[in-house]
């Protein structure tokens, strides 16, 4: 798998708090299925039950083989 994604990755608030890119995208990359739009409907689901915003745009793309 080979992912990106924009600096708005880097840029995620939790509580109040900013949330190192290391916890986003391992939270974001827990696919369970990579079918058609699974990863747009995960990544909405992630930010959500986590309560997690994005402070800037956040793109996200998924590579795999």
């Amino acid at each position: 798998m080979v992912a990106i994604a924009s600096d708005g990755a880097t840029h995620c608030v939790q509580q109040g708090r900013m949330l190192p890119l290391f916890d986003v995208a391992s939270q974001l990359l827990a696919f369970q299925d990579l079918s058609d739009d699974f990863v747009k409907r995960h990544t909405e689901s992630v930010l959500a039950q986590r309560g997690i915003e994005p402070a800037d745009d956040l793109s996200i793309g998924v590579f795999v083989q």
